[in-house]
């Protein structure tokens, strides 16, 4: 497998990039074996380290590559391909910004009910990540059984619960390892290392990072210096509903 970069008129010169994928030997091929994931060698594209001096990034914005698979590709049973692949594509310009928890925009539920709680960021995140690095958790790091769903390539993560949300506080948490396509991570942008803010979510409290090893349920939330958090509340609606008609029944008396 290698990556042609195509120039000239039609596209008829071609020029092998090398270097342009991390050499690893590991097997990074989906459980059904069908998806295959190739990581580009980050030397090339962080500014600054000694490979991107030397031979920039392998992608360039307005470039047109073709991503060349031989014939001897493999599939589960170890029978080679039938015949070469090549896909053709054309760069766009690189996404080099941090995920900025502040940008997003949390849809709450309503308490009493299995309604669905709406995450939509601004930007597509990874969809292969994301079944891992979001979860809701309650008072005391209680994390809410669910079912979270999203689609590839759109804005928007959902979560409903197994069973109706009570009234009190919740936080979204957010793994420190959650992705865009391009790369970038919460405070830290492909290209290099951003400096790393304090998030703040005015309508919805603060958010702080999370140790990607900390799994969901863990006694303290505030012993994690790594982990983001959005904090918000959710009051009983049929005591919203009580108040309201008692309201209404003392102004009919007045």
């Amino acid at each position: 497998m290698k990556l042609v970069e195509l120039s000239g008129p039609g596209g008829k010169n071609e020029r092998v990039e090398t270097g342009a994928f991390l050499p690893v030997e590991a097997n990074f091929w989906s459980p059904d074996h069908t998806r295959y994931t190739l990581f580009f060698d980050p030397g090339r594209v962080k500014e600054g380290i000694y490979p991107n001096r030397q031979s920039g990034r392998p992608l360039r914005a307005g470039h047109q590559y073709v991503l060349d698979i031989a014939s001897t590709w493999t599939d589960a049973n170890g029978q080679p391909m039938k015949a070469a692949y090549r896909h053709a594509f054309r760069v766009g310009p690189a996404v080099d910004k941090a995920i900025a928890t502040s940008e997003w925009t949390v849809t709450r539920p309503a308490a009493g009910t299995r309604d669905r709680l709406v995450v939509k960021f601004p930007r597509p995140l990874d969809h292969g990540i994301l079944a891992r690095a979001l979860g809701v958790e309650a008072a005391q790091a209680r994390r809410i059984d669910g079912e979270s769903a999203w689609r590839r390539m759109t804005p928007v993560w959902t979560f409903t619960p197994v069973a109706p949300w009570p009234s009190g506080e919740y936080n979204l948490v957010a793994q420190s390892f959650l992705e865009d396509p391009q790369g970038n991570q919460i405070g830290a942008c492909v290209r290099s290392v951003c400096r790393r803010t304090e998030d703040r979510c005015a309508s919805r409290g603060s958010l702080k990072a999370r140790d990607p090893t900390a799994p969901f349920g863990s006694p303290s939330l505030s012993e994690f210096h790594d982990q983001h958090i959005v904090l918000w509340t959710l009051k009983n609606r049929e005591n919203h509903r009580t108040r309201e008609g008692n309201r209404r029944r003392d102004q009919a008396e007045d």
